[in-house]
């Protein structure tokens, strides 16, 4: 059934204590699903280890959002950190997830774009696998007009 969501109603929702399991549960689907291309190997209960998750409530440089719908079906989440590795400051998408059902449909890019516009300066992008790559590096060129360098794996912007 193809949906029918304008990108723009798309909602970031900061997550609080209270959506902290939610966050993990999208989270163990998204390392789940770029386990073929990165570093992700399974616990022996199934689940996926991801060493900074805590830090996202208690740390004041990371930050989470959920993406829901406009009627709170949930869409994906994002996570952005101050954890850089090419500039000395700015900010990073640590892990990015619009769920299959709502790919395809410009929200993602909405999402980035408002991401983006958040924090002005440096960005960094890490994208997890080739189709990650060629999302990213669209939204990006178009965000920077093609003023960004890819470099050992990550994108590389001001905004």
């Amino acid at each position: 059934m193809k949906l029918d969501i304008n990108p723009a109603e798309a909602q970031l929702m900061r997550v609080t204590e209270d959506d902290r399991q939610t966050l993990w549960n999208l989270l163990q689907y998204m390392l789940f699903e770029t386990s073929p291309s990165g570093d992700n190997v399974a616990n022996a209960d199934g689940s996926f280890s991801y060493e900074y998750f805590d830090k996202y409530f208690t740390y004041a440089d990371r930050e989470a959002y959920l993406v829901k719908a406009p009627d709170g079906e949930l869409i994906g989440f994002v996570m952005i950190n101050q954890y850089l590795q090419k500039v000395d400051n700015g900010h990073a998408i640590a892990e990015f997830l619009i769920l299959p059902r709502f790919r395809r449909m410009g929200i993602g890019y909405e999402v980035a774009k408002r991401c983006f516009a958040m924090y002005s300066g440096m960005w960094e992008v890490s994208p997890a696998n080739d189709v990650a790559y060629q999302f990213w590096k669209k939204v990006i060129d178009e965000e920077t007009e093609g003023t960004n360098i890819f470099e050992d794996g990550l994108f590389v912007f001001r905004k």
